[in-house]
């Protein structure tokens, strides 16, 4: 009895405490963009510069179920799709990011619309660069009766039903947002690997500060910067007198990525390895939110599913370790994604040039 008092008092403090961020957090607008592992998969989330950088056309879908032990909902779904138009001139690609975010505690429900369009830029053979953009339309949604205040709950740690906080009259916001990047990429060749692509990217999101607030006070999201980059080490892709693409052979991709929104700094350290259509890969993550770290360990298998010799699909799980002590509590975290490309497609022009045709730099990402 005393055992379950104690995890009753603690499940609902900790709750609280929850709720009393998330109101903090959006009385001052410092509330955080949502984060994936496998941000590789998810490009465009994180940098419109991404739009059309491989050949043919991308969709991506992603489920995040974040502290899966807890009883309130933390999904994240996104799906996006990018086509690359080589017959444009200066073009890189079209785009758009679908996103339905749940935050504070599952109270917050963020659903976004985005458009992306990048430019390319040839700067020599082994050199390209791609300036993107990426205006969105968001809906923000707020259910106050799921709060919980610390005055709801009582010395013996149960629940009440009242609470003094009367919440505002506002439970929807729609606004605009944007953001940019630009990415740029080189390509070489080792002893080792026919081919080493060095991609460096950086970008800045709500550029514009939207009003987020539901007190009707004026709050402004802040900026979010982010930086990545990454080294793809590839045998799968020979050169010669054509390129020929053989999916066995074995490819290493480390990286990182760098996120800074107002408070919240992240950074992410890994690598991500292919082999005989199997990917495996492992990450660290370091969260800071003002005063609290938060490190995790991030772990990821797949498999990639040749459908024909110009269409395949990679599906991949990821599973998130906290190293805080705080698993037993908030439990792990699980991602899922899918990436269906399909190499030889365009809408304009002549299809784009066959996989074994290509230029280095169009090579397959990771």
């Amino acid at each position: 009895m005393h055992k379950k008092y104690i995890q009753n008092r603690f499940r609902l403090t900790f709750t609280a405490l929850l709720a009393t961020i998330l109101l903090a957090t959006s009385n001052r607008a410092d509330g955080q963009s949502p984060a994936f592992s496998q941000f590789f998969n998810n490009p465009l989330h994180y940098n419109p510069a991404y739009t059309g950088s491989e050949l043919g056309l991308k969709s991506r879908m992603h489920f995040r179920n974040q502290f899966g032990a807890l009883s309130d909902n933390y999904d994240n779904i996104a799906f996006s799709m990018d086509l690359s138009e080589r017959n444009i001139p200066g073009s890189g690609g079209f785009g758009f990011v679908l996103l339905s975010d749940f935050d504070g505690i599952g109270l917050i429900r963020t659903t976004s619309v985005r458009l992306t369009y990048s430019a390319r830029i040839q700067v020599s053979d082994n050199i390209i660069t791609q300036f993107g953009v990426g205006p969105s339309f968001v809906n923000r949604r707020i259910d106050w009766s799921r709060l919980i205040f610390s005055d709801q709950i009582d010395p013996y740690g149960i629940q009440q039903n009242s609470s003094a906080f009367i919440p505002a009259e506002e439970n929807s916001l729609n606004y605009p947002d944007f953001g940019f990047g630009f990415i740029v990429q080189f390509h070489g060749a080792s002893s080792r690997f026919f081919n080493v692509i060095s991609t460096f990217g950086g970008s800045v999101d709500h550029a514009i500060r939207p009003d987020i607030s539901f007190s009707g006070t004026r709050h402004r999201m802040p900026l979010k910067i982010t930086l990545s980059g990454n080294v793809l080490f590839d045998n799968s892709v020979r050169s010669g007198l054509r390129f020929e693409v053989d999916r066995s052979q074995f490819r290493i991709n480390p990286g990182f990525i760098v996120e800074m929104h107002n408070t919240i700094n992240t950074l992410s350290v890994g690598v991500n390895a292919y082999k005989n259509h199997i990917y495996t890969g492992v990450w660290s993550r370091v969260q800071q939110f003002q005063n609290v770290t938060v490190s995790d360990l991030i772990f990821l298998v797949g498999i990639e599913v040749p459908i024909s010799e110009e269409a395949n699909v990679k599906l991949m799980y990821s599973y998130d370790y906290l190293l805080n002590g705080m698993m037993r509590t908030t439990g792990a975290t699980h991602e899922i994604s899918a990436v269906f490309s399909l190499d030889n497609f365009s809408l304009f022009g002549h299809p784009a040039p066959r996989r074994r045709d290509v230029k280095p730099l169009e090579c397959p990402s990771f």
